[in-house]
């Protein structure tokens, strides 16, 4: 399992979460891994507390579980859950574009420039991971151009 260090800018927790529930959408944290909250805290360069937060908010979303005498792990989702899952996030993230649209500043319109260009130099140089970083900074711009606090804590 390979966790990307988090800067020190917003809140921790948020910071931890966003990353631990990254790594279960794309598998790199699997269903039945567990979740060693002191292995992940070293691995993120952060205190216990924040990845202890995080797991608790992982396990509100259904997206963790804990068991007697095991701790929390990653919980397995059925073909019928991630649909599920990925059809609500689809409907939330469209409301979102659509607000984040009709209310982006001029400063947020620069900045989702800013990562247009820096997604179409990662795609020519081929840079996989670089790209959907940067696509996920557009799409976070994007957002949180909406205003909806809810909707973001919600995507």
């Amino acid at each position: 399992m390979s966790l990307p260090q988090i800067p020190h800018t917003s809140r921790k927790v948020d910071q931890v979460f966003e990353a631990m529930h990254t790594a279960i959408m794309s598998g790199e944290l699997p269903a039945g891994q567990h979740l060693r909250i002191r292995d992940i805290a070293a691995q993120l360069g952060t205190s216990v507390m924040p990845v202890r937060e995080a797991i608790r908010r992982l396990e509100e979303n259904g997206l963790a579980e804990s068991l007697p005498h095991r701790g929390a792990v990653v919980k397995s989702l059925s073909p019928e859950e991630l649909l599920d899952i990925y059809t609500v996030r689809r409907l939330l993230e469209i409301e979102a574009t659509r607000q984040g649209a009709a209310r982006a500043t001029a400063e947020d319109l620069a900045a989702m420039d800013s990562e247009l260009k820096a997604i179409d130099q990662a795609l020519t140089a081929g840079h996989s991971v670089e790209y959907l970083n940067h696509d996920e900074n557009l799409l976070s711009v994007v957002y949180a151009a909406s205003g909806n606090p809810v909707l973001l804590t919600t995507i």
